[in-house]
């Protein structure tokens, strides 16, 4: 069972999430083009060829955004956060992001089970904190750290860092 076990805000500078993308379908579980990108970025050395670039964090991240109401689309860019100044190699997709505050929550557990439940989490540890989410940035990011999430526990338990953009909570 997935856990929340960290929540705080950070401030994250101008980036860029620079990697590939795909338009994924929200109610297609069964046609998720998600895992197949995935493996194709370990496969073909893009992830690879994107981390040994200056990076702002060389964990792979996925974005999600640029959602589609009229089509219950969303795009999924599989890849790196880059600085905003940052050149990109040709042919890659680009997001900018920030600066802004975000939302982050560590969910830990077996890695198949963080996925679907780490939005749930992170979004309950925000409204029990009482910060609010800035919908007008239009996305969430997942981050897999290079440590939390590729070594496991002794129980096969990894976390998964989950970003929302949030409004600065009340006081900060």
């Amino acid at each position: 069972m997935a856990t929340l076990v960290k929540f705080d805000v950070r401030s994250l500078p101008a980036l860029k999430v620079v990697g590939r993308a795909v338009r994924v379908r929200m109610a297609d579980e069964m046609d998720d083009p998600v895992p197949e990108l995935w493996s194709r970025c370990h496969g073909d050395g893009t992830i690879d060829e994107l981390a040994s670039l200056e990076t702002f964090d060389p964990s792979p991240v996925g974005w999600m955004g640029d959602v589609d109401a009229r089509t219950s689309t969303f795009v999924y860019l599989c890849g790196v956060l880059l600085p905003a100044d940052a050149t990109v190699p040709e042919g890659f997709d680009v997001r900018d992001i920030g600066p802004t505050s975000a939302a982050v929550g560590w969910v830990q557990g077996d890695p198949d089970e963080l996925v679907p439940v780490a939005q749930e989490l992170t979004e309950q540890a925000m409204s029990d904190a009482g910060v609010a989410a800035d919908d007008s940035a239009g996305w969430a990011l997942e981050l897999y750290d290079g440590t939390r999430f590729t070594q496991p526990g002794t129980d096969g338990a990894v976390v998964l860092d989950f970003y929302i953009p949030c409004l600065e909570p009340a006081g900060a």
